[in-house]
């Protein structure tokens, strides 16, 4: 009787279905890695342990999204912001797949222009579409207010450029500022161009 050869690895889930889980096996990067050993051996875990604690936990302040943006920014505001983010990652995902089929090491969204595009594109559509009935005429007794998306935004963009001062300790704007440089990370805040009070200055030195 030919003896029956045994798969090579382990097996992606568990026989026995009175196991506390299925086996859930996958890569990760050197520093993850030691992060959550250091993790585990603070908290006593074995590394197993700690990593299903960490992610359960992630779920737990992914359902706390909606409620913070509703605090900091409140409604309607929260409620587009979550939809914007969700037709953004959607999309940036998809868009990356299309850009990049067939290569191993894909890019972000934010690296690839073809996806990045399709972002911008899937915000603006959902903007689009809950767009108030009405004249978006400016009015005429107010000098540039029809500049005033783009002043708000020139204004927040010379806040997040790494050379413009920021005092955390002092501003409170300035503390999510500080959060908004980290998050955007040192990579994509070099695409941003000088702030027009740099540029200018640089221009009366010259």
């Amino acid at each position: 009787m030919p003896e029956t050869k045994r798969g090579v690895g382990r097996p992606r889930t568990r026989p026995d279905i009175d196991s506390p889980g299925d086996y859930v096996g996958f890569r990760t990067p050197r520093k993850l890695k030691q992060q959550l050993s250091e993790a585990a051996f603070r908290s006593g875990r074995s590394l197993s342990a700690e990593t299903e604690f960490r992610l359960e936990h992630s779920f737990d302040r992914q359902d706390l999204l909606g409620e913070v943006l509703e605090l900091r920014f409140g409604l309607p505001l929260g409620g587009l912001l979550m939809a914007i983010g969700i037709a953004m990652e959607e999309s940036g995902r998809a868009a990356t797949l299309i850009s990049q089929l067939g290569k191993r090491d894909r890019q972000s969204w934010a690296d690839d222009p073809f996806a990045y595009d399709q972002v911008i594109r899937a915000a603006n559509s959902l903007l689009e579409a809950f767009r108030p009935i009405g004249d978006p005429t400016r009015p005429e007794k107010i000098p540039d207010s029809e500049n005033t998306g783009e002043n708000a935004t020139r204004d927040i963009l010379t806040d997040i450029h790494p050379d413009s001062p920021i005092f955390p300790d002092r501003n409170p704007r300035d503390v999510e500022t500080a959060k908004i440089r980290n998050a955007l990370g040192a990579e994509m805040l070099k695409r941003l161009p000088a702030p027009p009070v740099f540029v200018q200055e640089e221009e009366q030195k010259s």
